[in-house]
């Protein structure tokens, strides 16, 4: 398998949580609407327990580009409030050319929590990916990421006297 481009952490005995991030550092999201509310839009960060998992969503997501040319939609309808599940008909993955536009990141637990608090955003726990060898699908649970609303007042002062 191609080498990856990782963050790297000091070696510790805390379990390590994955994401995909782009080469400008922003993380892979998605953003969840409410079907029966459409007014309420969730924005959540994808996540993953198992790196080997992690790095079959990126080749997925550069596979898509590669072959639609353009990144497959993030945006999606859910009744769910916290379970999720996606469905891909990319049917193959090239894993001998290197990720071009994405790289893995690591995070600890507590770190990517307090990312999510100051960019307000939730996690989306990717609990299982499959590959049937027709297809891809994936599924997880959304974790709700919240703060004291007086800590949201504060961070929006101080985005607003950033201007």
């Amino acid at each position: 398998m191609a080498s990856l481009l990782t963050k790297k952490l000091a070696p510790g005995n805390k379990p390590y949580i994955y994401s995909i991030c782009d080469n400008y550092a922003n993380p892979f999201t998605l953003q969840l609407n409410k079907k029966e509310k459409k007014n309420i839009k969730k924005t959540a960060i994808v996540a993953f327990n198992n790196k080997s998992e992690a790095i079959t969503m990126a080749y997925l997501l550069e596979s898509h580009k590669r072959i639609r040319k353009e990144w497959p939609k993030n945006m999606f309808d859910t009744d769910e409030d916290e379970e999720f599940s996606l469905y891909s008909d990319i049917r193959s993955i090239n894993y001998s050319e290197a990720l071009s536009e994405l790289y893995i990141n690591i995070w600890e637990k507590e770190e990517l929590e307090e990312y999510c608090v100051r960019n307000i955003m939730d996690i989306l726990y990717i609990e299982e990916l499959q590959d049937t060898k027709h297809n891809f699908s994936l599924s997880g649970k959304l974790h709700i990421i919240e703060a004291d609303y007086k800590y949201y007042i504060n961070l929006f002062n101080d985005r607003i006297n950033e201007l």
